[in-house]
């Protein structure tokens, strides 16, 4: 099996970018949610949109991310991602659902599978003024991902 890796990037105290975690995971799982993000792209979008519709951006980068992952399973080898939103964005779903293979915790140097991690969900404010989510972490509590599910 192959893999794509991305790093996920945080803030420390000082505003910094930090590296905090690299997951590994499946590569034509991230391929299948690509082609049904192009296919509600041919059914929604195509022909229906402006020309200079940020929809047609995205449809380019993911086409293009799509066929270098396509490229990486018919050569048999493992793709790195670092610092691309359409990656991040996508690979979400993946993640908070444990559809990936392992998490290195850059923290602590070591690496963990999906059954080591731990998600909690998270929430801030109330009723009108909140939002949550769900944030992975380590089995040491370092931050790993998290992401903002609802906001009210």
């Amino acid at each position: 099996m192959n893999y794509y890796k991305f790093t996920v990037e945080s803030s420390n105290e000082k505003k910094e970018k930090i590296s905090v975690s690299k997951f590994e995971i499946d590569i034509q799982k991230l391929i299948d949610i690509y082609n049904k993000e192009i296919e509600y792209y041919y059914e929604f979008c195509y022909g229906k949109l402006d020309d200079d519709a940020p929809r047609h951006d995205e449809f380019r980068a993911i086409s293009k991310i799509k066929k270098e992952l396509e490229n990486a399973l018919i050569n048999k080898s493992d793709i790195e991602f670092e610092n691309n939103d359409y990656i991040w964005s996508f690979s979400g779903r993946l993640i908070l659902n444990s559809e990936f293979n392992s998490v290195d915790c850059l923290e602590c140097n070591k690496n963990f599978g999906k059954d080591e991690v731990k998600i909690k969900k998270w929430s801030i404010g109330e009723s009108l003024f909140a939002s949550g989510g769900r944030t992975m972490t380590c089995p040491k509590n370092h931050f790993l991902y998290s992401i903002m599910e609802w906001n009210s």
